[in-house]
């Protein structure tokens, strides 16, 4: 079994890699990135998710969150980047961080009730999600976004 820092992988296997939404979850992202460099092959494509505007959410932790430069500060020197966007839009953000506020309120901030709580919140307001089609078409939707995504091939 590997981790983010360690993937037992020969190198050059793979003509892809998904990452949705893991590399906040990893202590050394620059560290997870020469990794997935490392098991990719010259002209592979690489998809990444990760959070931008999103509650705590640990598994069992949660260090970081990411804005579109920082994902692409972290492909700029291997890759060449194809696309970057908005994966869950600002409706999105507003929902989960409502959900968690309520989790938090109804339980009491008790830690091991409030996410069971969140999740409950969640499967009520998701619905609303589909006003994340609203931003879509909207150049700046990603400055209040809840999960960005990049798209890059291995040079």
């Amino acid at each position: 079994m590997g981790t983010g820092h360690f993937i037992p992988i020969k190198d050059g296997t793979f003509d892809g890699v998904i990452n949705e939404t893991v590399i906040e979850h990893i202590s050394d992202e620059r560290a997870f990135v020469a990794e997935i460099t490392r098991i990719v092959k010259p002209g592979g494509v690489v998809y990444t998710s990760a959070p931008f505007i999103h509650p705590f959410h640990g598994s069992p932790d949660d260090f970081r969150r990411f804005t579109t430069s920082a994902l692409k500060d972290l492909f700029k020197n291997d890759y060449d980047i194809l696309e970057i966007g908005v994966r869950s839009g600002p409706m999105s953000a507003f929902l989960m961080f409502l959900c968690y506020w309520f989790g938090v309120i109804l339980t009491l901030g008790n830690r091991r009730l409030a996410p069971f709580a969140a999740h409950i919140c969640m499967l009520i307001f998701g619905p609303f999600k589909i006003f994340d089609l609203l931003f879509a078409w909207m150049p700046n939707a990603d400055a209040v976004a809840a999960v960005l995504y990049i798209i890059a091939r291995k040079r």
